[in-house]
Formats: C-alpha cells, sequence, structure tokens
C-alpha cells in the first residue's frame, strides 16, 4: 500500500525541523523573515481534514485490533504484508534461536561511568556527531536555553558537521 493516512494533527516539530534546515542555507536576514512568516503561519489554528471515509477508518482500526493477523511492511519492496498471528510468531522464534542472537541475562552496561568507559572504544569519524536524545532528568541544572543556543550555534556554524537529508 503506497497511501498515508492524513495525520491527526499538524506534525509541527517536523514542520520546525524542515524550516531550520532550510534557514541554514539562507542568509540571516533572509532566514530571519522565513522563521517569522512560518512562526505565523504555525500558530493559525488548523482543522486537518481525513482523506479516508469514516468506514475506511473503522476498517482500519478493525484491522489493527484485530490480534489474530499482523500487518508488516514487506522486507523488499514497498508492500504490504498480513500474516497470522501463529505464522508471525513462529517465524520470529525461528530468527531468534537459529540465528546470531545471544540472550543477555542483564543489563551489560553497569552503569554511566562503565557506559562513558564503553563509548571511549567507538571509533566517531570527524565529520560524525554522537548525541544522546533518550536520557531524562540526567542533568536537571543544564540550562535548556542555553543547551539549545550552543546546539544551534554548533550545528550551524561549524563545516565539519555534515547533515544528512532523507
Amino acid at each position: 500500500l503506497n497511501f498515508a493516512l492524513t495525520p491527526k494533527d499538524v506534525p509541527t516539530l517536523d514542520i520546525i525541523t524542515s524550516i531550520e534546515e532550510t534557514c541554514q542555507k539562507l542568509s540571516e536576514d533572509v532566514s530571519n523573515e522565513f522563521r517569522i512568516r512560518s512562526k505565523m503561519i504555525l500558530e493559525k489554528p488548523l482543522k486537518i481534514k481525513s482523506n479516508i471515509s469514516k468506514e475506511e477508518m473503522l476498517a482500519l482500526k478493525e484491522l489493527k485490533n484485530d490480534k489474530d493477523i499482523k500487518i508488516l511492511p514487506a522486507d523488499k519492496g514497498n508492500a504490504t504484508v498480513i500474516m497470522n498471528t501463529g505464522d508471525y510468531n513462529s517465524k520470529i522464534s525461528n530468527l531468534i534461536t537459529e540465528g546470531q542472537y545471544t540472550k543477555l541475562n542483564k543489563d551489560p552496561t553497569k552503569n554511566t561511568p562503565h557506559f562513558i568507559e564503553k563509548l571511549t572504544t567507538i571509533n566517531i569519524d570527524s565529520t560524525e556527531l554522537l548525541v544522546s536524545f533518550d536520557v531524562v532528568s540526567l542533568f536537571t541544572n543544564v540550562p535548556v536555553d542555553k543547551t539549545l543556543s550552543i546546539v544551534r550555534n554548533k550545528l550551524e556554524n561549524d563545516n565539519n558537521l555534515k547533515i544528512e537529508q532523507n
């Protein structure tokens, strides 16, 4: 299925990210004007109209809630696969038991210093930057505004950083 449902909400974060990526390629004056106009547009309330009927939405919900089937993207090609849950579980079990996987009895990372020690063995190219966004409340006294300013400045001014676009 090469089809996307209309999102329930405006993907504001994705839009802002795209705006900032574009602003990095513009002069400061043009990028500031672009940000201001974009902000004005994003602040307006927008009602998103669905691109499918209520009946189609109900059918999709029923498929999603059906515990007897699994709906997955195909390994190759732009297709969707619907599998019996039992068959799916059997294939996953075979992958795990016959594959290259080893069961861990516990998290191999003992604590933060141990994690840092493991990180020192990772080779990072000069065009790469290691960042963690999943840490919650680790540095509760770090000023968020200042941190964002530093990160933004680094992204905008460091010519060694390459921003990959998908």
